[in-house]
């Protein structure tokens, strides 16, 4: 009998416009904000979400919670409080607060690792 494994769901995403924000430091204190606040209040979570080269991020979950994770990131990030005046860098054309590019895959593992992001 082979061993069948559960269907999960990866959540890939990255930050959109994350390069006119001045404060790096500020933009990975929120995801990590964000996230706790995904172990929280969603369900599911099979692995912690992990961010990598700065503003992109990835996790694994249940895929029946996976879109309310998604959500979860993209408003936590657009109510995002920037201080005034110098949040942004001059001359760009980020005029609204940070959002998120998100894919979601859904599917079986087929190789999992220590590290989300070197898992299949």
């Amino acid at each position: 009998m082979t061993r069948r494994s559960a269907v999960v769901a990866v959540l890939t995403g990255d930050v959109v416009g994350s390069s006119t924000i001045k404060d790096r430091r500020q933009l990975n204190a929120t995801l990590k904000k964000l996230f706790k606040q995904l172990r929280k209040h969603v369900p599911g979570t099979v692995r912690e979400m992990e961010i990598y080269r700065g503003d992109s991020f990835q996790g694994v979950m249940a895929p029946e919670h996976v879109l309310r994770a998604a959500l979860v990131i993209r408003a936590g990030l657009r109510q995002w409080d920037l201080p005034k005046g110098g949040s942004v860098r001059k001359g760009t054309t980020m005029d609204r607060l940070p959002d998120a590019r998100i894919a979601i895959g859904i599917g079986t593992v087929s190789y999992r690792s220590a590290k989300v992001i070197e898992s299949d």
